[in-house]
């Protein structure tokens, strides 16, 4: 699977225009009535990015949702099939509010793509959400699709959070790798109090008995 990574990273595609981009984080900005922050702005950017896999990790509360809002109208503004996908249903259902795109499950996602119940080329986008979650099995049949049918998948997520119940732990491994762009988002922008922000951070790293 890690192999298969670094291959597909050495066959990029053409992203969308910087034009669109701009565009569709002015849009993300007004809908949300917020100012993207530059770590954002610079996720947004990673997220748009010319590399078939790509990931976004940041904590909640940090602001994935806007990165994710804006990358994806700047895809279907330049004529992409956006997909969002996760382990289960109602986190899929999550990320489609997100993203307008068509909400599957992996499972669905795989099977309808085998049976080509659903068409997936060079010109889709599949956000994975809870990437961590994902389990090794299914994470190696995403990365054959990516290579099968030249789409890109964008994998967001937390490796400090919760790994998958069957054998996984492949997040981590993968977004190490030079060959897959990540952005990480550190800024919480839920919270307003800074000792907050610190017990979380504290909680993510393992360390709660500060």
């Amino acid at each position: 699977c890690l192999d298969t990574t670094t291959t597909i990273a050495a066959d990029p595609v053409t992203p969308p225009s910087a034009g669109t981009v701009e565009v569709a984080i002015t849009a993300t900005e007004s809908a949300f009535g917020v100012a993207l922050s530059g770590e954002q702005a610079a996720a947004v950017d990673v997220v748009t990015s010319s590399a078939r896999i790509a990931g976004l990790v940041g904590r909640a509360g940090s602001g994935k949702g806007v990165v994710i809002h804006a990358a994806s109208n700047a895809y279907r503004d330049e004529g992409w099939q956006v997909l969002a996908c996760a382990t289960q249903g109602a986190r899929a259902q999550g990320l489609a509010t997100q993203t307008s795109g068509l909400a599957l499950t992996i499972d669905q996602l795989m099977h309808r793509t085998s049976r080509s119940r659903i068409a997936v080329d060079a010109r889709t986008v599949v956000f994975i959400d809870e990437a961590g979650m994902v389990d090794t099995f299914r994470m190696a049949e995403l990365v054959h699709l990516v290579e099968r049918t030249g789409c890109s998948m964008r994998l967001v997520g937390d490796p400090a959070q919760l790994s998958a119940i069957s054998p996984g732990g492949l997040l981590p491994s993968m977004l190490a790798t030079t060959a897959v762009p990540v952005a990480e988002l550190t800024e919480i922008h839920r919270t307003q109090h800074q000792w907050i922000r610190d017990a979380q951070n504290y909680v993510r790293a393992g360390d709660s008995l500060r």
